[in-house]
């Protein structure tokens, strides 16, 4: 096969094809499967793609070279149209084993008789498909029936249960759920809480208004900020008025202002030059500024950030500046106050370093170890205007979930 890395591009978002539904507590006999679907957008020399093509699928423990996972999957005479298109993808059910995972792809049209075309740079996948556990049915199974209801005790779909030390089930008490409510097609969509009893959802290109009512949810009409209806996006809220979408495929982000359950955009704005990015993550410093880090597909090793300003419900954005001096395979952005903020990344070993807000723009501090070991996987959170703390799996002590907090 020969290497192409710019283009065709190619975006994924992942979801299970299962989902556990009824009142038994007791998993069907016929196995849920491992295989999820994949929903992509593919570009051929720049311009959304349409017609069949072949794929071929491959699942790696690195993000280049390593060690191939499971089989790869071949897949002829795939339909995509505009762009887009959907497989369902299938690596046994010993490909995820809870350490990370990168998916391959290579592509040719289906009446080109010469070789695919791999892509590049690998997608990382996310914490989604690793709802697949490497147990085999019969082990699941096991695990389940090994819980019986009380006597006395009558369970229905909805209701909350606790398992006693005994190992049955009983009728729970505290939280619970008000009746589902529909929002949009099939796929998860990105949530922002704009007060206690609102929210917006994007799902696609799409907007909606949650309002909540005791335990009820009523959702109102949608609105289209993008053309791009299979993607990635992020949000975040600006105020309990406003909020920012930021497009992973499109490089692009749009302001939304709430009135009720309406929903007005503005202008769109691109960063990276309009070009798709990953790994990306919002920091909202005031009603009036955010900074969007993430990782540039062309070039996948760099961790960058561009500092947006918005007016009204217009949005520009600053020069980007690079945040991080070796390959990075992952990073995140913490807020601290409204003109800093902690940029966390993760290559041969993990760093964490301050970034400052001034006239001139952003600036970089110098990086801070806290693991001599890669840690591809963290969540960071902020505490107060000076503080920060990173959970992560410390390499360094056999992958022992650790805590660690950082102080400006």
């Amino acid at each position: 096969m020969r290497r192409r890395c710019v283009e065709p591009a190619w975006v994924a978002m992942l979801a299970l094809l299962f989902t556990l539904l009824g009142p038994s507590i007791v998993l069907a006999q016929t196995p849920a499967g491992t295989a999820f679907t994949y929903q992509g957008n593919l570009r051929d020399q720049g311009i959304p793609a349409t017609g069949l093509y072949d794929f071929v699928f491959s699942l790696h423990d690195q993000p280049t070279e390593g060690e191939a996972v499971g089989p790869s999957v071949s897949l002829l005479d795939i339909e995509v149209d505009r762009g887009l298109f959907t497989v369902a993808l299938d690596f046994g059910i010993d490909a995820f084993t809870g350490d990370a995972r990168w998916l391959e792809a290579a592509v040719k049209h289906a009446e080109n008789d010469g070789p695919p075309v791999l892509l590049s740079p690998r997608r990382r996948l996310r914490p989604t498909p690793y709802s697949i556990r490497s147990l085999t049915a019969a082990e699941s199974e096991k695990l389940v029936r090994g819980f019986e209801v009380a006597e006395g005790e009558s369970i229905a779909p909805g209701d909350v249960v606790a398992l006693t030390a005994e190992g049955v089930v009983k009728r729970g008490s505290g939280s619970s759920f008000g009746v589902t409510e529909i929002f949009g097609g099939a796929g998860q969509g990105r949530l922002a809480a704009l007060s206690k009893t609102a929210f917006v959802l994007i799902h696609g290109g799409k907007a909606f208004v949650g309002l909540i009512s005791d335990n009820s949810i009523g959702f109102g009409s949608e609105f289209v900020f993008s053309e791009q209806a299979v993607g990635e996006y992020s949000v975040a809220t600006l105020s309990d008025s406003k909020f920012v979408v930021v497009s992973h495929e499109e490089g692009m982000s749009v302001i939304g202002d709430v009135a009720g359950d309406i929903i007005g955009f503005g202008e769109q704005a691109v960063f990276n030059g309009g070009g798709s990015v990953e790994q990306l993550s919002i920091a909202v410093l005031s009603a009036t500024q955010f900074a969007v880090l993430y990782r540039d597909t062309t070039e996948p090793n760099a961790a960058r950030l561009s500092l947006a300003t918005v007016s009204g419900n217009a949005v520009s954005f600053g020069p980007a500046v690079d945040f991080a001096d070796d390959p990075v395979t992952s990073s995140a952005i913490v807020p601290l106050t409204s003109a800093k903020f902690a940029v966390i990344h993760s290559g041969s070993s993990a760093m964490a370093r301050v970034g400052t807000v001034g006239l001139d723009g952003v600036t970089s501090g110098t990086a801070e170890e806290f693991s001599a070991s890669p840690t591809p996987d963290f969540s960071a959170f902020g505490l107060s205007d000076s503080q920060f703390v990173i959970l992560h799996a410390d390499g360094d002590n056999g992958g022992a979930g650790t805590a660690i907090v950082g102080t400006v």
